[in-house]
């Protein structure tokens, strides 16, 4: 799946020097997968920095924006160590959800990034080219991945069905969302049932857009069952795809990593998302 990408990065990774690299592409459409398949990543390690949490294999670090808003000293501390030590060989430091990043970090990267150091490459995994990212874009290889074509979603599902011992259907191919996706068939192949009780969610809220009292429930109900506040936000933010609300999500989300309440923090995101769309 997406051949020609990942030959294009392969050619990248085996030059003696290159620049640093932006993926963008709609959400699903396999960019981390992309990226793992090319540098050869099997498995990767949950470690953490000073409560800074981080994934790791070799010399390939993950960090995700929402541990980088919450924890930024320890991220900025860290990166320095890790940049600065074993020159010998290359490291790639990839960082998803890019375009949640807060404004002041893109500043220190840029700043960071203008030394470009031969051995330390980073990968930013973003959804949508917006805000912030302008100011790391022009120091990147910018690179678009776009949904796989359906001949070849249709063979990179069966390949994953055959490895993971589920039978493959057709109905298979009516999920875009690549991760999501591998999750339903790994579930099937123990015998659970994948349950999307977030897109109900973000299906609710725009049904009940015009009822506050509804939303503010529906909110509660979110939060009581203990999911992800900052992983709702975002995939309300995908759902509707508007730049209006994906600021607003932004903006929240920097206020949840300064330690808001969780439920006035979420109740005042979809009371603003309310005024905008109702």
């Amino acid at each position: 799946m997406h051949r020609r990408l990942h030959d294009q990065l392969n050619n990248i990774f085996n030059s003696t020097n290159y620049n640093h690299i932006l993926l963008h592409g709609p959400k699903g459409s396999g960019k981390k997968y992309l990226i793992r398949k090319t540098l050869k990543i099997s498995s990767l390690n949950n470690l953490e920095y000073d409560k800074l949490l981080y994934k790791k294999q070799n010399s390939v670090y993950f960090f995700d924006s929402y541990y980088i808003n919450k924890y930024k000293k320890h991220f900025i501390t860290f990166i320095k160590e890790i940049c600065e030590s074993d020159f010998d060989y290359k490291k790639h430091i990839i960082i998803t959800n890019t375009e949640l990043i807060q404004p002041h970090i893109f500043n220190f990267l840029r700043r960071f990034l203008e030394v470009n150091c031969e051995n330390n490459k980073f990968i930013f995994i973003c959804n949508s080219l917006r805000g912030s990212l302008e100011a790391i874009r022009s120091r990147c290889i910018n690179l678009r991945v776009p949904y796989p074509s359906q001949e070849e979603y249709a063979l990179f599902i069966k390949g994953f069905c055959k490895k993971s011992g589920v039978e493959y259907r057709t109905s298979f191919l009516k999920e875009k969302d690549i991760g999501k996706l591998q999750d339903i068939i790994l579930l099937e192949h123990i015998g659970a049932e994948y349950v999307d009780n977030v897109q109900d969610f973000c299906s609710d809220i725009m049904e009940n857009i015009k009822d506050y009292p509804k939303i503010q429930e529906l909110v509660r109900n979110i939060i009581k069952n203990g999911f992800d506040s900052r992983e709702v936000m975002k995939t309300f933010a995908d759902y509707v795809y508007r730049q209006d609300v994906y600021r607003l999500v932004a903006e929240h989300d920097y206020k949840l990593a300064l330690g808001y309440r969780e439920l006035i923090h979420m109740e005042s995101l979809f009371y603003k998302v309310h005024l905008l769309l109702k």
